[in-house]
């Protein structure tokens, strides 16, 4: 009886959602990216990761929203698991011709986030060091590249081409 419920009530969330979503694409021009960017966060509160990324997907077609919605779909897809095409999209929010700084700063720290993530330390460390070399404090990074250049290096014994905090080759 209590699976019966419970399986009642993701059909019934399930039908008011698809309401919603039927709602919005009639009420919502496709040009009204702010509007889809909004839809966007609020389907990613929810954890509705797909129907976000269609929404940034559609604000990121903006020039203005470009890297932000680029962002936004490289973090739904690592909540999905995807890292490898979340790296794909943080890495086209680099190329948006419209970006501010601390976007910059952000997508250069997801990608590494990313690789720490996919356990690829070399390539988590350099981007990294990209952000601490211009914001040491950026969401700790500093630490975070000390960290992870420690352990590089007790990897890689020869040290041939890490690069030191100093972003000089060592």
């Amino acid at each position: 009886m209590a699976g019966s419920l419970k399986n009642g009530h993701a059909n019934d969330v399930e039908t008011v959602l698809a309401r919603f979503r039927h709602g919005v694409g009639r009420t919502v021009s496709i040009e009204d990216c702010d509007t889809h960017y909004d839809l966007g966060v609020a389907y990613k509160e929810m954890g509705l990761f797909d129907d976000a990324i269609g929404e940034f997907k559609i604000a990121a077609a903006n020039p203005a929203r470009q890297c932000l919605g680029e962002t936004m779909i490289g973090l739904c897809l690592v909540e999905k698991g995807d890292v490898v095409t979340a790296i794909d999209h943080f890495k086209r929010g680099l190329q948006a011709a419209e970006k501010t700084e601390r976007e910059e700063l952000a997508l250069y720290f997801e990608i590494g986030a990313s690789y720490e993530h996919l356990g690829d330390l070399s390539e988590a460390l350099y981007f990294f060091q990209k952000v601490d070399k211009r914001d040491p404090g950026f969401r700790g990074v500093h630490n975070r590249a000390q960290r992870l250049q420690v352990h590089v290096r007790g990897v890689d014994r020869s040290g041939a081409g890490l690069a030191n905090p100093n972003g000089a080759e060592t």
